[in-house]
């Protein structure tokens, strides 16, 4: 499916970022179209006009949005794949979004850059509908890591993890094994990838508390004096993510 023939509903309540956003998509060519939250108003206009993709938020909505996705099978021929942001960001009500049916849940605070990125993941097939019990997983844990979710780091650290449990990749071979495939992922560099990661590692570092850090490194969080590696980041973070799993 090309992007001209993709439908995205934004709906009004998303109104920080809805101009950015809309213009950001229309200008890579995908359709998009802005409806108000109603609830009633918004079933009509998502059976009218059949979208791919509607973006509305959770809290700010008029509308009831955890009926409406767990009922979509029975309001619309076309169920179109939710993107729900919330300005509440904790497992009970992530997993209340993904159980309702979303398709990816958001928090904010993101700018029009990151929900762009979002949608167009979908829009070209690089992002798989909905999230596992591995990808839920590693996503709580990258935001109790506190790495910001716009930036790109953010999605590059979330999927290198990912793709290590889920395809046995090995975190300690970032070179080799992670940074190439996590690139041909997104269609960018292995260098970008690098980068990108290491980035939202140094943000992360000085922003996450001390308890998160010691839950995931240990006592050896002491002996990094900036912040720990590409490598040694990554491999935490998926230890942490097995124990979880195996609890």
């Amino acid at each position: 499916m090309s992007n001209n023939s993709f439908k995205i509903m934004l709906c009004d309540d998303c109104t920080g970022t809805l101009a950015e956003t809309s213009a950001k998509l229309k200008s890579m060519g995908i359709f998009t179209v802005i409806r108000r939250s109603d609830e009633n108003i918004l079933i009509n206009s998502v059976r009218k006009e059949k979208p791919d993709i509607v973006v509305a938020d959770l809290t700010s909505s008029r509308a009831d949005l955890l009926r409406l996705m767990k009922n979509s099978e029975n309001l619309f021929d076309k169920r179109p794949k939710f993107i729900i942001t919330s300005d509440i960001d904790n497992s009970f009500i992530k997993r209340q979004v993904m159980d309702a049916g979303a398709a990816y849940f958001l928090p904010e605070p993101y700018n029009s850059d990151e929900l762009s990125f979002v949608i167009k993941s979908f829009v070209t097939n690089r992002h798989e509908p909905f999230l596992s019990d591995v990808e839920f997983a590693v996503t709580n844990a990258i935001h109790t890591l506190a790495v910001p979710a716009n930036i790109k780091g953010y999605h590059y650290i979330r999927t290198a993890v990912i793709m290590s449990l889920k395809k046995q990749l090995m975190v300690e071979n970032v070179t080799r094994t992670i940074y190439p495939a996590v690139a041909e992922y997104y269609h960018t560099t292995s260098s970008g990838v690098e980068k990108a990661i290491r980035h939202a590692i140094e943000i992360s570092w000085n922003r996450v508390e001390t308890d998160a850090v010691m839950s995931y490194f240990g006592s050896n969080f002491q002996v990094y004096r900036s912040h720990p590696t590409n490598s040694e980041y990554l491999a935490a973070v998926a230890d942490k993510v097995k124990l979880t799993l195996k609890s």
